[in-house]
C-alpha cells in the first residue's frame, strides 16, 4: 500500500475528510506526530488497525454471548445447528440495523476525502 492510500484509508477509517478534519476529530491521533512525515501516517494507520482488530475480537466473543451460539463439531446434533441457525438470523437482523444506522450517520463519499500529496 503506498502512502497516499494510507493516509485514503485512515481519513476513512476516522470519518474525516481531509487532514484538518482529522485533527479536530480525533486530535488522540495526532498528538505529538508531524502529519508532513509518511511515518506518522503509518503509525496511525497500525494504530487503526491495532483498534480494529482488538475491537473485532472482543465483538467475536459478544456475538457468540448474546446469540447463544453453540460451539458445533462432526457429533453435534441437529438440534444444535438449528438452534445456530434461529441465532444467526436474529445476528443478521441485528446486523442489518446497525449498518443502516452507521451510514445514515457516516455519509462520506470517497469524493469527499481530500489527500494531501
Amino acid at each position: 500500500m503506498n502512502i497516499y492510500q494510507i493516509k485514503k484509508q485512515v481519513l476513512k477509517l476516522t470519518f474525516s475528510k481531509s487532514t484538518n478534519d482529522l485533527q479536530k476529530n480525533r486530535p488522540e491521533l495526532v498528538i505529538g506526530k508531524d502529519l508532513r512525515c509518511n511515518e506518522s501516517w503509518i503509525d496511525i494507520y497500525n494504530t487503526l488497525k491495532l483498534v480494529e482488530d482488538f475491537s473485532q475480537d472482543q465483538e467475536g466473543k459478544n456475538i457468540q454471548e448474546n446469540y447463544q451460539f453453540k460451539d458445533l463439531d462432526f457429533h453435534s446434533s441437529l438440534e444444535d445447528l438449528v438452534h445456530n441457525m434461529g441465532g444467526l438470523n436474529q445476528f443478521m437482523n441485528d446486523l442489518d440495523q446497525s449498518f443502516e444506522q452507521i451510514e445514515a450517520k457516516t455519509k462520506i463519499s470517497d469524493e469527499e476525502i481530500f489527500v494531501e500529496e
